[in-house]
């Protein structure tokens, strides 16, 4: 089944909880990432729990190992479903964070490339001569040795990554658009893309909100990802 997870990037937890009454359980996960939880804090997280709603929180964890391993068994007490650590703090940081949350829930999913970073702001952040492809398969296979059940990255990047670390191993695919429209996100591509990539769950939110009903176009979307 590949999981519909909506990203709660609201203000507050008034529209959060808004959206989170409109569609109900046609999402299967809700993301609350850096925006929201910086404004809500955990009290909305286990708010959202306590309602049997599955949590993706969202906070790229990218600090010394002992910091993160914290910070990571500090969410598990949450009872998150997934949780994020940025896969470029290095594999001992990774390997912290994975035996933080070992007996808990909570999978550790780690980010690879931001799929704002498109080629040209990647040779410059990052100075290298490979491409995003290479760095990101990369990125994947140390955070797989280091103990992390999945990654996040772009659509573009799933099949390498599936190809090369097997069926068992989470992908998360952010960036998911109906239309070429341009935004904040570089690396974007469709549902058929994801379905076609064999990814465990996609992150759409903007198409959701600017549906006329969002709900419909939800189920509708899974039904197309998990249609044989």
């Amino acid at each position: 089944m590949i999981e519909f997870i909506f990203p709660l990037d609201f203000d507050g937890a008034e529209e959060a909880l808004l959206w989170e009454e409109k569609l109900e359980d046609a999402a299967d996960v809700y993301k609350i990432g850096l925006q929201l939880f910086s404004r809500e804090g955990p009290a909305l997280v286990a708010d959202m729990v306590s309602r049997k709603r599955s949590v993706f929180l969202d906070l790229k964890i990218h600090d010394i190992p002992n910091t993160a391993k914290k910070a990571a068994q500090a969410a598990s007490f949450l009872g998150v479903k997934y949780l994020t650590a940025h896969a470029s703090g290095g594999g001992e940081m990774i390997k912290a964070v994975s035996e933080a949350l070992r007996g808990s829930m909570t999978k550790l999913l780690a980010v690879t490339v931001l799929t704002s970073i498109d080629e040209t702001s990647f040779r410059e952040c990052y100075s290298m001569e490979s491409n995003i492809e290479d760095h990101v398969l990369k990125l994947a296979q140390a955070a797989e040795e280091s103990g992390a059940d999945g990654v996040v990255c772009s659509v573009r990047e799933a099949s390498l990554i599936r190809k090369s670390l097997g069926d068992r191993f989470l992908i998360i695919t952010p960036g998911i658009r109906i239309s070429d429209k341009k935004d904040d996100q570089n690396r974007t591509s469709g549902p058929e893309d994801a379905k076609r990539a064999k990814v465990n769950g996609i992150v759409m939110g903007r198409p959701v909100v600017q549906s006329p009903d969002p709900r419909e176009f939800v189920l509708k979307i899974k039904e197309y990802l998990n249609e044989n």
